[in-house]
Parts: structure tokens; C-alpha cells; sequence
């Protein structure tokens, strides 16, 4: 009996996954060009210690510090009186959720 409850669950997890109702079931849960702008931004900025989980993948699905989404789309960043140091990156014009900077 708890065999077949197993199975129907895995059989409506699979339902959802695929009709994206769950995005957990994706692999990345972030806009794959604000991903790419966040992580050049990163590079630009001397790969600082104090944004260590932006070395991730995933800034929405893993919850990057200073970093805002509303689905898969960056909505804010906040990183200021971090003491960072370089520059902004190159690929800001990428961000085009960003309300906030």
C-alpha cells in the first residue's frame, strides 16, 4: 500500500515538474542572462569574500546576499557599505528587472 502512495506521489511530482508549477523542478531558478550579469559583476569586483555565494549559480534559488528576485528575474541588488573595490561589470544593460541598484 505505502508503495503505491509512493508512486502516485513521484507520478504528480513528475505532472507538476513539467507543467512548471514547481520550480524546484528546474534546475536553475534564475533568468540564465541575470544570472550571467551578476556573476561578471562578481568578477569585475575582485570576486570579493563578503559575496562569496555569488561564486554559485543560481542567485534566486540559492539566495545571494544583496540580491532581490520576483520569479526568476533580479529585481534588486544592495551592496553598498560592503567595502568592495573595481567595478560594476559590463553587462548591467542585462538586468532589466533591476528596479533597485
Amino acid at each position: 500500500m505505502v508503495e503505491k502512495w509512493r508512486r502516485v506521489l513521484v507520478f504528480v511530482w513528475l505532472i507538476l515538474c513539467i507543467l512548471e508549477w514547481k520550480p524546484s523542478c528546474i534546475n536553475a531558478a534564475t533568468n540564465p542572462n541575470d544570472t550571467s550579469a551578476l556573476k561578471t559583476m562578481y568578477s569585475s569586483l575582485n570576486s570579493p569574500g563578503q559575496l562569496s555565494q555569488w561564486a554559485g549559480d543560481d542567485p534566486c534559488g540559492q539566495s545571494w546576499k544583496g540580491v532581490t528576485c520576483s520569479g526568476q528575474r533580479v529585481t534588486e541588488i544592495k551592496i553598498s557599505d560592503l567595502g568592495l573595490t573595481g567595478q560594476w561589470g559590463w553587462q548591467l544593460s542585462s538586468l532589466t528587472s533591476v528596479t533597485n541598484l
